[in-house]
């Protein structure tokens, strides 16, 4: 056992070294594109926005998440990068940013409602257009987009994501720890009320595919402050709206590539280890009554 226990330990640490050294590539890759590239990196004619914010422990490495979003194999018809007002002024803007506007790369300002920045603004402003938000830590796969079109048009009333769970149940009724939650690895696509976006590799919002709420600041900061995918999941289940998962073929970690130091660890600790994101799930979804929903949907 103690040798097959070893072989498994050399290629968990092959796989890792592999990932570490695509990851380095290509930031090399999109840091010179970022500096020397003029071809515009967006499609007016294109049919999907992709919506992201950052804040300033990022804001300088941000550039490379915009560019693997600049080279897809099927362009957005806007990038949008939203700014908290509050933290940055347009003279605060770092060049290659500013050289990246210049390419197709739109930079707005709004309140800061911290996470909620990457999709709240341009919903209000697009209200009638299928919307892409990413986080600012991963570089993207060429394809990103182009899958995520594939699957809205196999399934346009659904939200389609690349990363999540699956909402369990136990014996009692009651959901189960978020902790505790299947992870989501369907091989093929099964709509369902029960697929949960984490929000990490992307997810495709269709248009009017939220609860009226959806904008409502002093609910969201009320009832899911730290939890933007819990209260994203809860406006699209209030109107009955499934989740859609695209397979990949491969690891998600071979494909979207995280940026070093790049997760919000203490967001990931207080949500996650220490059990906030199961308050925001009781709070929000009782609110809103959709438990009887969820369960009926379980059994």
């Amino acid at each position: 056992m103690k040798i097959f226990e070893k072989i498994r330990r050399n290629l968990f640490c092959a796989s890792k070294l592999n990932v570490l050294v695509k990851t380095y590539l290509s930031i090399q890759q999109y840091r010179q594109c970022a500096l020397q590239g003029d071809k515009t990196g967006i499609d007016a004619s294109g049919t999907v926005i992709v919506s992201l914010t950052t804040y300033n422990k990022r804001i300088h490495e941000v550039y490379l998440t915009i560019e693997s979003l600049f080279q897809q194999t099927q362009k957005a018809k806007r990038i949008i990068l939203w700014l908290a007002k509050d933290e940055f002024s347009k003279e605060e803007i770092p060049l290659i940013l500013q050289k990246q506007q210049s390419r197709g790369l739109e930079i707005r300002f709004c309140e800061d409602v911290r996470q909620y920045k990457k999709l709240i603004p341009s919903l209000k402003l697009f209200p009638n257009d299928p919307i892409i938000t990413v986080d600012d830590d991963y570089i993207y796969p060429i394809d990103f987009i182009e899958r995520l079109l594939n699957g809205q048009r196999r399934y346009p009333a659904c939200v389609c994501y690349y990363i999540g769970a699956r909402i369990e149940f136990q014996n009692s009724g009651t959901i189960k720890p978020y902790i505790q939650w299947g992870h989501d690895e369907e091989k093929e696509y099964t709509p369902s009320v029960l697929n949960f976006s984490t929000g990490a590799g992307g997810v495709l919002y269709p248009p009017q595919c939220f609860h009226e709420d959806i904008t409502n600041t002093s609910l969201f900061s009320k009832y899911a402050p730290k939890g933007d995918d819990i209260w994203f999941k809860a406006m699209t289940l209030k109107k009955d709206v499934q989740y859609v998962r695209i397979p990949i073929e491969c690891d998600f970690s071979d494909k979207f590539l995280l940026l070093e130091n790049g997760q919000d660890i203490a967001l990931y600790l207080s949500n996650v280890k220490c059990g906030e994101n199961d308050i925001q799930i009781k709070d929000t979804f009782e609110q809103y009554g959709l438990m009887e929903k969820l369960r009926c949907a379980a059994q």
